[in-house]
């Protein structure tokens, strides 16, 4: 994951890189769009407001503003040894909001779901 870069209209980025490290394709994404990413979980990809232990927040919010555009860069098949980074564009309702990005594995016969957390706003 990379780390978050502000943009000048409060949003910042960051990308996700997936790495195929099998020796067969992958669906990152899972098999369709609506299993690929979500606010809330579970998904693929979660990018979600607080930290990683938090259930609900209900003093800010974020907006993931390209989850569909993401979704879509989920979907098609990773073969053996491709990467692909997944770039992510979110906007928070104040500064300082804490991001919890949930990473989860295309099968459950893989490594468990990564969690990562960093600082926007």
């Amino acid at each position: 994951m990379s780390p978050p870069v502000a943009k000048g209209d409060g949003t910042h980025t960051f990308s996700v890189t997936y790495e195929n490290g099998t020796d067969a394709e992958v669906l990152p994404g899972g098999p369709s769009l609506e299993d690929s990413v979500s606010e809330i979980g579970p998904a693929a990809l979660v990018v979600r407001p607080g930290r990683s232990f938090d259930d609900y927040v209900t003093d800010y919010d974020l907006d993931w503003l390209n989850d569909q555009a993401a979704a879509s860069d989920l979907v098609p098949p990773l073969a053996e040894g491709e990467k692909r980074a997944v770039p992510v564009h979110v906007k928070p309702t104040r500064a300082g909001v804490p991001v919890t990005v949930e990473v989860a594995v295309p099968d459950t016969g893989y490594r468990a779901t990564a969690y990562f957390q960093l600082t926007v706003g």
